[in-house]
């Protein structure tokens, strides 16, 4: 029995090998073999991978055997080039949803593909982003100060920056990690909870201004007090406005100035002139306030303030006295009263008197007339008549 062929018992000639199979030697009782896959060898084939063959069609396989160019159809999520003996899985990050081709295509954007592991097309998760051709739904993660809250993230720009007032410290968030921490703010796209100045993602607190926890911006410390120090947390930490200076804006550094001549600024005084009676308010009668007070300076004795709002006290006039440090009286009788005259004005001395009041100088003390005597001082009226066997002179 020639190559090509086989003989089985009883035959009356020989059997050219069919479609499919080889027949290698002679005197064959049966085909050799299948021939290899992907291809299918004609009739009377003498090996199993004939150059004469027909092709496996593109869409198709041909397992070994094939009598068929189409022997079978390429399943879905598969391809099948020429001369395919059986059906190739797709890649991970290709896919094919049609039966009957040739070949898989990348996967898109925003999704992952990947059947060794998976029948099915996964959306890609939150914190992560997948361009196409991805195969793993944690493809590449969002970067630090970054973050996705979304599925089916297909880009780098699908990561949104970290919102202001809150830190993203790792890759792959779906969420902020957290709020910025009190002392610091962080504008936005910060991957720490505080941020250094200069980083462009935020900074310490600045002085003039205090940061809760949370904060996008620094919120200035509030009209009546000022702060030197960076860090602070609360407006609490601000400092109230220092006695004798007002803080009349906010996010100072320092006071903005001494209180106004007529007024006094106790503490946290908002304003040059305060009238609030609480941080300050117009200067009483009876007292000075110079520029810079922090509370009002009663007149001195022999001196006086007719009205409120006054920077200076006034010299008491002469003849009169300022015993309440508010309104000049007239000098008491049986004294005078030079300018600035307190509490005690001068007695006109003994040999004199005065019964006018309103007297500004010791000349103005009346002499003891003659026939009469002034014994003591501060007299008002001559003691009495010089006595029988003595005379008196004026001024006695």
């Amino acid at each position: 029995c020639p190559a090509g062929s086989y003989c089985p018992a009883a035959s009356g000639s020989p059997i050219l090998c069919p479609v499919g199979s080889f027949c290698s030697g002679t005197g064959l009782v049966a085909p050799t073999g299948l021939c290899v896959g992907g291809i299918v060898c004609p009739m009377g084939s003498t090996n199993s991978s004939p150059s004469n063959s027909a092709l496996c069609e593109a869409g198709y396989y041909c397992p070994a055997g094939a009598t068929s160019t189409r022997m079978f159809f390429c399943p879905a999520h598969h391809a099948c080039p020429v001369r395919s003996s059986a059906p190739i899985v797709c890649p991970s990050g290709q896919y094919q949803p049609a039966e009957g081709q040739s070949a898989c295509i990348a996967c898109l954007s925003g999704f992952a593909c990947n059947f060794s592991s998976s029948t099915s097309i996964d959306a890609c998760l939150p914190g992560y982003y997948c361009p196409n051709g991805s195969g793993l739904v944690t493809q590449i993660p969002c970067p630090a100060s970054t973050y996705n809250p979304s599925y089916q993230g297909a880009s780098l720009s699908d990561c949104l920056a970290c919102p202001g007032g809150y830190y993203c410290a790792g890759a792959g968030l779906s969420t902020p990690t957290g709020l910025c921490r009190a002392g610091w703010y962080c504008t936005g796209g910060a991957s720490t909870d505080s941020p250094t100045l200069g980083s462009g993602k935020g900074a310490p607190c600045p002085a003039g201004s205090f940061c809760p926890a949370g904060s996008a911006s620094p919120s200035p410390c509030l009209s009546g007090t000022f702060s030197t120090a960076v860090g602070l947390s609360t407006s609490s930490n601000c400092l109230a406005c220092s006695p004798g200076s007002y803080c009349d804006t906010t996010g100072l550094t320092a006071v903005k100035g001494a209180c106004s001549p007529g007024f006094y600024c106790t503490r946290g005084a908002s304003s040059s002139q305060p009238t609030d009676n609480i941080t300050g308010n117009v200067c009483p009668f009876g007292a000075a306030c110079p520029l810079g007070s922090s509370t009002p300076v009663a007149c001195a004795d022999g001196y006086y303030s007719a009205a409120e709002q006054a920077s200076t006290c006034t010299a008491c006039p002469a003849g009169s006295v300022c015993m309440d440090r508010v309104t000049p009286v007239a000098c008491p009788t049986g004294r005078y009263c030079p300018g600035g005259s307190g509490v005690s004005p001068p007695l006109c001395p003994a040999g004199t008197f005065d019964d006018v009041g309103g007297l500004g100088s010791l000349a103005q003390c009346q002499q003891c007339p003659g026939g009469t005597y002034c014994s003591a001082s501060g007299a008002t009226a001559p003691a009495g008549a010089c006595k029988a066997g003595y005379y008196c002179q004026t001024g006695v």
